[in-house]
């Protein structure tokens, strides 16, 4: 072997990996960005307290109601639905569509609470206030095929039990498993505040007469309304946060308190007082946008309310379960609503994206939940520079995902591994699956050895370099068709580089990953062979 031969493929093998080696590192970034409906938006353009709804499913936001005219006066609230299509901002241009439901309906309110089921496309629609006057509703409404997929209709419910007395701008919350309505709170008339909490069994209208039941939890908050909070039905608590003990003024409350066994099923009904934990914000009213995400314990806030406060708040461990709940605020870019205030906020889960629709327009926060990103190395087809394909390829494309001190290969969750599009990793279009997964033999420290990023071919004879680093490294395959569809590859001429791909996924405890685009026809590139 010539020595000459192997110092330069020495020093080509060290110039690719310079390209190919990042440090990993946790990153997330909040944007906000505004989106631009194709189709007319609701009417009002000064449309407050109304209430949104999200269906994961066909990624569509269900609003209702609301005072139109921006203020608490005797103008009468609004008693109309509309849903948006393609809600985070994804799939599609956003569309808006009134809906047109037969029965009913119910009367025009604000302040009200409305929960959706996924499993019937069912949204459940409690209390609210026709006008901010001395009228409190307590009334209970479902609409069938909330989301405009199939003809929609209204249908007041024939409760039994109680039933609750009427009230505006308290919190409600839904466990679809057990079909389980919760109330806490609000206002009543004359500025009487309630504290107490009520169970609206089989609250769908499915299965059963809906019957209230009031629960009796012992020592907990004070009364209060416009507080916010959520709910988690995998460990069957609510907790409230903040509040006001008179309407529109006074005992504003920075506490947070989680009820357990909050649906009246598991055991009996408790309040606990939690320690916080972080920058605690100041009080924040049920006019902030906020939503909470169970499959995180996260919750999420934006805007206080009553003011033009933008800031973006998460609390972690939100439920109490986990460790002690911990404010930390975000740094955003981008602009977020005009007026904060008065929002009413959605949440995409599978793509951490929160959607907030104030007055007519609606904007999406993306990363909201605040949780980094691990950000990875990568490397298409191992030991291959340029990366050929041919479109016509079957089998499949292997990526390597490198270990490191920082990565446990062993702790991805497989399941969840996908390529994508660089250009746009968040919508389900740009991405397919893995198919399978297998573990190479270690390929060295990609800090110190040539052998982590590239091997080299010297004198004909492929030479690996295999200095262990003690790292294991993860090959994830992917089916070839699939790829070539993703890169459209067919439309490539051949010598042609393909879109960046990056790989994402999320390790078993949840946390996300995303490859580091490298924009290399070496690396995260493929080079068309053919058409």
């Amino acid at each position: 072997m010539k020595q000459t031969n192997l110092f330069k493929t020495l020093v080509l093998t060290g110039i690719i990996l310079l390209l190919l080696v990042s440090l990993r590192s946790d990153t997330v970034a909040q944007t906000w960005t505004q989106l631009v409906p194709s189709t007319a938006k609701p009417s009002h353009t000064l449309r407050i307290w109304s209430s949104a709804v999200y269906d994961q499913a066909s990624n569509r936001m269900i609003i209702f109601g609301g005072k139109p005219d921006g203020s608490c006066t005797f103008v009468s609230s609004t008693n109309d639905a509309w849903v948006l299509e393609n809600a985070n901002g994804l799939g599609g241009s956003p569309a808006w569509t009134q809906l047109s439901p037969s029965g009913g309906p119910p009367a025009g309110r604000r302040g009200h609470s409305s929960l959706y089921d996924p499993a019937s496309n069912r949204m459940i629609v409690f209390s609210g206030d026709p006008n901010c006057g001395c009228t409190r509703f307590n009334d209970v409404w479902v609409l069938t095929n909330a989301n405009g997929i199939g003809t929609p209709q209204w249908v007041q419910l024939a409760t039994s039990g109680g039933p609750p007395t009427g009230r505006t701008e308290g919190v409600a919350y839904y466990n679809s498993a057990s079909n389980r309505l919760i109330v806490f709170g609000g206002f009543n008339c004359s500025g009487g505040t309630r504290n107490d909490v009520w169970v609206l069994s089989n609250a769908n209208g499915i299965g059963g007469t809906p019957t209230w039941t009031q629960l009796s939890p012992g020592f907990g908050p004070s009364v209060r309304g416009r507080h916010i909070g959520g709910y988690d039905p995998m460990t069957n608590r609510m907790f409230i946060y903040s509040g006001q003990s008179f309407c529109c003024w006074g005992g504003d409350f920075t506490e947070l308190w989680v009820l357990t066994n909050a649906d009246g099923t598991g055991g009996s009904p408790a309040w606990t007082l939690l320690p916080q934990s972080g920058g605690i914000p100041a009080s924040r009213l049920d006019s902030a946008a906020h939503i909470y995400d169970p499959a995180t314990n996260r919750f999420m806030v934006y805007g206080d309310g009553f003011s033009s406060n933008t800031d973006v708040w998460v609390l972690a461990n939100a439920n109490g379960s986990g460790g002690t709940p911990v404010w930390t605020m975000l740094s955003t870019s981008g602009t977020g609503p005009a007026v904060p205030q008065h929002g009413k906020a959605t949440y995409d889960p599978a793509t951490t994206r929160l959607i907030v629709f104030s007055l007519q327009d609606v904007w999406v926060l993306t990363n909201a939940n605040g949780i980094a990103t691990l950000d990875v190395n990568i490397d298409i087809k191992f030991c291959s520079n340029p990366n050929g394909f041919n479109c016509k390829k079957r089998g499949a494309l292997p990526v390597t995902i490198f270990g490191s001190a920082d990565l446990d290969v062993n702790e991805i969750d497989v399941s969840t591994v996908q390529l994508c599009l660089a250009s746009g990793p968040d919508d389900p279009a740009n991405c397919i699956s893995a198919v399978d997964a297998q573990f190479p033999e270690d390929r060295g420290d990609p800090d110190t050895d040539l052998g982590a990023a590239q091997c080299a071919v010297i004198d004909g004879v492929e030479q690996r370099f295999l200095n262990p680093d003690g790292f294991e490294d993860l090959d994830v395959l992917f089916n070839a068709p699939q790829v070539a569809t993703l890169t459209e590859c067919s439309t490539l001429s051949k010598g042609a580089a393909s879109s960046t791909l990056v790989i994402k996924g999320e390790l078993n405890d949840d946390t996300p990953f995303i490859s580091i685009p490298e924009d290399s026809i070496g690396i995260d590139q493929l080079l068309i062979q053919t058409k």
